[in-house]
């Protein structure tokens, strides 16, 4: 089981309750002047690839080992990922992740487009979250990163002109 910021372990209810919600969440970001919102769909459905890399990662810094932060201190580790990522070169859209799960819960992170997934892993565990989203042609994944296991889905997107 995955420690949290307390040395306390996860129990593996607190762990099924992540991944489902985990699984539930629906990001939104800008892109080429569209809003983009992607979600795992049933395995083997896909929507329309947008990029010219062949994947993408979601990546967030907020609430590190799902221990809840102040505003003000999630605010200055998204904008310290940022700035993270600029420094490894890789096109950074800010982007928010919505769970719609009880509670409902929203995080600021960024769709990272250039890493590769090593690179992109060791930047979710970095900044100690829980599992790292990965975008693909084929597939939505997510990984964990400090939690054991992953999971593969189709994926849905929609696009509107902003």
């Amino acid at each position: 089981m995955a420690d949290d910021m307390n040395g306390e372990d996860f129990s593996a209810d607190d762990e099924d309750h992540l991944w489902a919600a985990y699984a539930d969440t629906v990001v939104r970001f800008y892109f080429d002047g569209s809003i983009v919102e992607v979600a795992a769909a049933p395995w083997g459905k896909r929507g329309k690839w947008l990029f010219e890399t062949e994947r993408v990662h979601i990546i967030t810094a907020y609430n590190p080992r799902s221990r809840l932060l102040s505003e003000k201190e999630n605010e200055a580790r998204h904008k310290a990922l940022g700035e993270q990522l600029n420094k490894l070169d890789v096109r950074a859209l800010s982007a928010i992740g919505t769970g719609i799960t009880d509670p409902p819960w929203q995080e600021e992170s960024y769709c990272a487009i250039g890493l590769d997934n090593q690179t992109a892993f060791d930047v979710a565990a970095e900044w100690e979250q829980n599992a790292l989203f990965t975008w693909s042609r084929k597939e939505w994944e997510i990984t964990g990163v400090l939690l054991p296991t992953w999971q593969l889905f189709g994926w849905q997107s929609a696009v509107w002109s902003s």
